[in-house]
């Protein structure tokens, strides 16, 4: 349990601690933030994705300028939303088999469980009740809920977002292996929706995009004509700083990432370039006898989600000492420069 490391007096105090270290750490460094969440792989499955979750939580949050009090009730929130069901959470993450009936049984009621232990561990129902009030609703239907709108049912909706789109990137039954983020976003809506009203849930995609920071890409560059060249890269941002500082989250588009690429010369070092997603093709059409530009309907380029291998990083993401490993300089700064040592130590829960 989480509180056998600490006072039991003292837990909330080490959590909301902990919430301004994530905090601090998303505000800052949000694409490396998001970016961590693919790129790093320690810890138990339970701690991981209660991190993971933490984060996408609290950036949609600063996206949709909430509160300091709002953010931390749901960074504390999302840390402790499964703690009703820690034991049987990694259980089943480490197993292909079938839930027994006590392990269903455990899932189905985790959300009471937890708010009973954190009320054991002095979450104060006053002080604390958006952190309790989320962790019960976390899993909670919303389509026929009518104070949907209110505060602490606005804070689930973001928490069950969180939750859903973490776990999606992450593979049962034992091993871990990343799911596109395009494909959990798009292809599972019908299951967001569930649990989050469409309007919320349109801003939800648009501040974590379809593209992850860290995602292994090929793009292809459509403004050079008849040409079917892919290049590798990874993604580093989700859009570009004049369009975040610019533009309102909800006129934003939620697939104009910025990609970092690896060009391949003969018989010299690899050198890298930063590629801007939101740029769209422009053409030329005589207006008046005048050449005139004009942008076209088309994205400039196209994008399409690989392994690292297929994008040709060759790195290993696991190694605790990368500057140990047998891959280029280059590839471990292109990598590791992107987790940060805060992320690191967030990982101590046990």
């Amino acid at each position: 349990m989480i509180n056998s490391i600490i006072k039991v007096s003292k837990f909330p105090d080490h959590i909301f601690e902990l919430s301004k270290i994530i905090n601090s750490f998303c505000y800052n460094n949000p694409e490396l933030a998001l970016a961590s969440i693919l790129l790093e792989n320690k810890g138990n499955y339970s701690d991981k994705h209660a991190i993971d979750t933490a984060i996408v939580a609290v950036i949609i949050a600063q996206d949709l300028e909430c509160t300091s009090e709002f953010r931390r009730d749901l960074i504390g929130a999302a840390l402790t939303m499964n703690i009703g069901m820690r034991k049987v959470q990694n259980q089943c993450y480490f197993t292909e088999n079938a839930l027994t009936e006590d392990q269903r049984r455990q899932i189905n009621t985790h959300p009471d469980i937890g708010v009973d232990i954190l009320k054991k561990l002095c979450v104060d129902e006053e002080r604390n009740k958006y952190w309790l009030a989320t962790v019960k609703e976390h899993h909670q239907e919303y389509s026929s809920n009518e104070d949907k709108y209110k505060e602490k049912g606005k804070m689930a909706q973001i928490l069950s977002f969180a939750d859903i789109f973490t776990a999606g990137l992450m593979k049962r039954g034992g091993g871990r292996e990343t799911l596109p983020s395009f494909d959990i976003l798009v292809e599972k809506r019908s299951r967001f929706e569930k649990y989050v009203n469409s309007d919320l849930l349109d801003l939800c995609l648009k501040s974590i995009s379809f593209y992850l920071p860290g995602t292994f890409v090929k793009i292809k560059d459509n403004k050079i004509k008849n040409q079917n060249k892919w290049e590798d890269g990874v993604v580093i941002s989700r859009c570009n700083k004049e369009i975040r500082a610019e533009i309102p989250l909800e006129k934003r588009l939620a697939c104009h990432p910025v990609v970092k690429i690896r060009l391949k010369e003969s018989g010299k070092t690899d050198k890298f370039e930063n590629i801007d997603c939101s740029e769209q093709i422009t053409e030329t059409k005589m207006i008046n006898d005048k050449k005139t530009e004009y942008p076209s309907n088309r994205n400039r380029y196209e994008i399409k989600i690989v392994s690292a291998e297929e994008a040709g990083f060759k790195i290993n993401l696991n190694s605790d000492n990368p500057d140990n490993s047998k891959e280029s300089a280059d590839d471990r700064v292109l990598i590791y420069g992107l987790i940060s040592e805060n992320y690191r130590r967030l990982l101590g829960i046990k």
